[in-house]
């Protein structure tokens, strides 16, 4: 008889691939910062091989019918990511030091509230919200490649406040997607799936959480850049 899905087993997982995401990321942050100072091209080079690797693991996962096999691509899959996470907050940090702590702390707290949310019911999403967040992830493709024509014009004030305006909106829409996977998750575990499936929800739980990070990287940056010029 197949073990089915526990809390419990997704929680602990999904704390050992943190702590492995962290612990990669760290080290990297280290190393970048110490050696690459000056070669914004070693940045992209580690940046786009770690997450060619962490995307082919990543897909990997659900292919794998062994459980060994999907412990395994989970496992390298998060310690590449963690690496490209790393080198690219290392590069933020050379141009404004003290802006990964903030990011790091904001995702904490946001992340808390909303599981403090989703645990005590106090906040829920209808089946016509989350149409509405599929349907409003097609408007973000369009931000988002509005976002990368507008930088291309430079850094003014004017596209800055564009670019913090836009972002924000994709922050939010970030948070309640990271609410999303967490009843996604729930339903999961309550329909019963098998033991084995614990480490693809945890990888699902951890990609929404680094994603937010990311953005609100984006965003703190894009606003200390304003700042700046001022």
């Amino acid at each position: 008889m197949n073990q089915k899905s526990s809390y419990l087993g997704v929680t602990l997982k999904s704390l050992l691939l943190l702590f492995l995401v962290i612990l990669s990321a760290f080290a990297s942050l280290k190393v970048m910062s110490n050696f690459l100072k000056d070669s914004e091209w070693g940045y992209v080079l580690i940046t786009f091989v770690s997450l060619v690797i962490s995307v082919f693991c990543y897909f990997l996962i659900g292919r794998q019918n062994s459980k060994a096999k999907s412990i395994i691509c989970s496992l390298i899959h998060v310690f590449f990511l963690g690496i490209s996470l790393g080198t690219v907050s290392a590069l933020f940090e050379l141009y404004f030091p003290g802006i990964v702590s903030i990011c790091v702390f904001s995702t904490i707290i946001i992340f808390l509230v909303f599981l403090t949310l989703f645990i005590t019911g106090l906040f829920k999403i209808n089946s016509k919200f989350l149409k509405f967040l599929s349907l409003f992830s097609l408007v973000l493709i369009v931000i988002t490649i509005y976002m990368l024509i507008v930088s291309i014009k430079g850094f003014t004030d004017e596209v800055l406040t564009i670019l913090i305006v836009l972002e924000s909106i994709i922050v939010i829409f970030t948070t309640l997607e990271l609410y999303q996977d967490f009843e996604y998750v729930k339903n999961e575990i309550d329909a019963g799936c098998e033991k084995s499936y614990e480490w693809q929800l945890s990888v699902h739980l951890l990609m929404g959480l680094i994603n937010l990070y990311v953005e609100i990287l984006r965003l703190v940056y894009f606003i200390f850049e304003k700042k700046k010029r001022k």
